[in-house]
């Protein structure tokens, strides 16, 4: 049976802007030792998805936030270890 993974996010305050630092855990509790493609989609209809990656341990950062708005991180699953995870959030200063 497959399971979502799990997602730290953190935020750092920036004027205009806001950054968060996140790491992929898989259900286990372990870190991601690998580097996996996120997609990240903002409430706001203006701006594409954007693609980031984790490093090796499965960290990342956001940069470029809009204050105040709602995002979607979507991690696909690998279809052996954990399935498709998302995540709302809202990026707050």
């Amino acid at each position: 049976m497959l399971s979502g993974v799990g997602l730290i996010l953190l935020r750092a305050v920036g004027w205009a802007q806001v950054s968060m630092q996140g790491q992929v855990f898989l259900p286990t509790g372990d870190p991601l030792q690998e580097v996996v493609r996120l997609a990240l989609k903002s409430d706001d209809p203006r701006r594409d998805v954007e693609f980031v990656f984790t490093d090796g341990q499965g960290r990342f950062i956001l940069r470029g936030l809009a204050p105040l708005r709602a995002y979607t991180l979507t991690i696909e699953g690998d279809g052996r270890r954990y399935a498709t995870t998302t995540v709302t959030f809202y990026a707050q200063p």
